[in-house]
C-alpha cells in the first residue's frame, strides 16, 4: 500500500518526470482525475517519432491506480497522467512514452519504453530500461484497472 500512496502522490504534482506542477486551484485539488487533456504534437524538433502504431483498442482508455483516485488516459498517440501528458507509440508488447510535459527532455531523448499486458480490467507496465523521465515510478509495478 505504500508504494499506492507513493504512486499517488508523484500523480498529483504532475510527476512523469519531476517538473514543477502548476499552482493548484481550487479546481486543481481534483488534478489527478484526467477528463481531458490536450494532445501534444510532435516534438518542435525535426527528430522522428520512436517507431510503432497508436495504443490499441484493449489499452486505450482511462485507467485507475488501485482504489486511488489517480487516473491515466492512453488514446491515440496520447497518454495522461493527471497534469502531466505526452505522446505514446505502441509496437506489440511494447509501449514507448515521449514528449512527456512534465519531461523537459527532446527527442530522441526522454523515451520510456515498458512491456504492457492486459488481462480483463486490468493493466501492469515493466519497465524495459531505466525510464529517464521517472515514469517508472507510475507504472512498473503496480495495477492499473480499466474504468467503464
Amino acid at each position: 500500500m505504500r508504494k499506492g500512496a507513493l504512486v499517488l502522490a508523484i500523480l498529483v504534482l504532475g510527476g512523469c518526470g519531476g517538473g514543477i506542477a502548476p499552482a493548484s486551484s481550487a479546481a486543481g485539488a481534483t488534478a489527478a482525475t484526467v477528463t481531458s487533456f490536450p494532445s501534444p504534437s510532435p516534438s518542435a524538433s525535426a527528430e522522428p517519432w520512436p517507431s510503432g502504431g497508436p495504443v490499441p483498442t484493449e489499452l486505450s482508455g482511462v485507467w485507475r491506480l488501485g482504489t486511488s483516485a489517480g487516473t491515466m488516459r492512453l488514446a491515440g498517440n496520447t497518454y495522461a497522467f493527471g497534469q502531466s501528458n505526452g505522446n505514446v507509440v505502441v509496437n506489440g508488447s511494447e509501449i514507448a512514452f515521449f514528449n512527456g510535459s512534465g519531461c523537459g527532455i527532446p527527442l530522441p531523448g526522454g523515451v520510456g519504453r515498458y512491456s504492457w499486458t492486459v488481462s480483463g480490467s486490468e493493466a501492469h507496465f515493466e519497465a524495459l530500461s531505466p525510464d529517464p523521465c521517472g515514469r517508472s515510478d507510475l507504472l512498473a509495478g503496480v495495477t492499473w484497472t480499466k474504468r467503464p
